[in-house]
């Protein structure tokens, strides 16, 4: 009974619209079958045979839900894939080959590019921005990726201040890079060696106009 309610769960996941949007309601529905799993108790026993083949069973259906979601070209699911820290399940674009990484990320770089920036779009936009900026799976474009970052912070995400101020001293401009470093409120990487009494003023005069979004 409790496999044949997680397999339901499981269906239902991967025919959503947005298999990645459906995880919760995977969870919620799928019972307790290879749930809480590496217990205190499994590393002082083992894990049963049983277990572990209910453990592995969950762990290999969340990864499909979350590849189908990929598939489907779900934002939050290619906002994930691009996330490049340790995360779970292990889902990175390099496991699905260098073409269709690329593929990928021109496609979420592509709806960043189209997305409304609200709040709601800040995940996306700071993603596609990172992507462009490292020029690891795409052509490097600090340019634009500079301008999600700031699309990123007029919707609300304080953080990209900071990612603007790293994007401009890699691209040597330090005026812009003071602005937002100025923005960021971190100046551990200060960039007013770079300039003048006049220009360090000046600078910090339009970093507190709100009304301007760049310079």
């Amino acid at each position: 009974m409790e496999i044949m309610q997680f397999e339901k769960a499981r269906q239902a996941a991967l025919n959503a619209d947005d298999p990645f949007k459906a995880l919760d309601a995977f969870n919620q529905q799928a019972g307790e079958y290879g749930l809480n799993c590496d217990t205190f108790g499994d590393l002082l026993f083992g894990t049963s045979e049983k277990r572990l083949t209910a453990c592995n069973t969950r762990d290999r259906a969340i990864r499909e839900i979350v590849l189908r979601a990929v598939e489907k070209e779900s934002a939050p699911a290619l906002v994930f894939l691009f996330e490049p820290h340790k995360k779970s399940p292990e889902v990175y674009p390099e496991s699905l080959g260098s073409d269709e990484a690329t593929k990928l990320a021109e496609k979420l770089v592509e709806m960043a590019e189209k997305s409304p920036a609200d709040s709601k779009d800040t995940a996306l936009l700071m993603r596609a921005g990172a992507v462009l900026q490292s020029g690891y799976y795409i052509r490097q474009d600090s340019r634009r990726a500079a301008e999600l970052y700031v699309r990123a912070w007029l919707a609300g995400d304080k953080y990209a201040a900071y990612k603007l101020a790293v994007v401009y001293r890699f691209l040597k401009d330090y005026r812009r890079a003071y602005f937002w470093e100025i923005r960021s409120r971190n100046l551990k990487n200060d960039s007013r060696s770079h300039l003048s009494g006049q220009e360090i003023s000046d600078i910090q005069r339009l970093a507190s106009d709100d009304s301007l979004s760049n310079f």
